[in-house]
């Protein structure tokens, strides 16, 4: 029997070819979360460290306590995000990550 942590819920993207993520601004990753998250796995090849973000709009958002780091699969990571929250990502250490696909799966 699986733990509810491993139930997948959501998966989202963003191409960094076509959206800048970069420090200035808060890119939304999902609009509104259907269920609340209870972990998280994420693919983040842009070669920038990223953080992650939950709130209604890109000017109130709560700086999660994780960072995304650059370079292949995060494997699982405990995240509580409540149901109908905005979920958001913006670099950390460079102007913008502009390589790649960042890839997360959201699990309940």
């Amino acid at each position: 029997m699986s733990r509810s942590s491993e139930i997948p819920m959501k998966r989202a993207s963003i191409n960094t070819n076509s959206v800048d993520v970069g420090t200035a601004n808060w890119v939304s990753l999902v609009s509104t979360m259907a269920d609340a998250v209870y972990a998280a796995e994420f693919f983040n090849p842009s070669g920038s460290t990223l953080e992650i973000g939950t709130g209604p709009g890109s000017t109130s958002v709560t700086v999660l306590q994780y960072y995304i780091i650059p370079g292949g699969p995060s494997g699982r990571v405990g995240l509580c995000i409540d149901k109908g929250q905005n979920v958001w990502l913006r670099a950390v250490d460079a102007s913008v990550a502009t390589v790649g696909l960042i890839v997360a799966n959201f699990l309940r």
